[in-house]
């Protein structure tokens, strides 16, 4: 199936509707990172770094920007080596902000996510 027949087959699915090809777009300034309609502050200019921002990334980092923006928390669950870790240190970079991580497995205990509380009594 070649690229034409695949855009009739989906616009024939979705009513019409092709499929935008289209990364959101991002503006940064000093103090404001824009990626899509998510916007963030920055906290403080950031060097350059090597990385590559790829248009495939951009829908994702837009994603993970609106989860920020709201305060959820966001779970980002995938293979290994597929990008998971280089994007949050992406756009923690793009934001000029402190990035603590913390890796989960299998084993990863519910009591390590959560921590442990203890009462206070005064």
């Amino acid at each position: 199936m070649n690229h034409f027949e695949m855009c009739q087959l989906f616009a024939s699915i979705f009513d019409g509707n092709q499929p935008s090809l289209n990364a959101p777009l991002i503006w940064i300034n000093d103090h404001q990172l824009q990626i899509g309609c998510v916007m963030l502050n920055r906290t403080k200019k950031t060097t350059v770094s090597n990385r590559l921002l790829l248009r495939r990334n951009v829908h994702q980092l837009e994603r993970l920007a609106v989860c920020i923006e709201m305060n959820w928390l966001a779970l980002i669950v995938g293979n290994s080596a597929t990008g998971k870790t280089t994007l949050i240190e992406m756009l923690a970079e793009l934001c000029g902000v402190q990035l603590k991580t913390f890796y989960v497995t299998g084993d990863t205990d519910a009591m390590e996510l959560l921590g442990t509380f203890e009462q206070v009594i005064d």
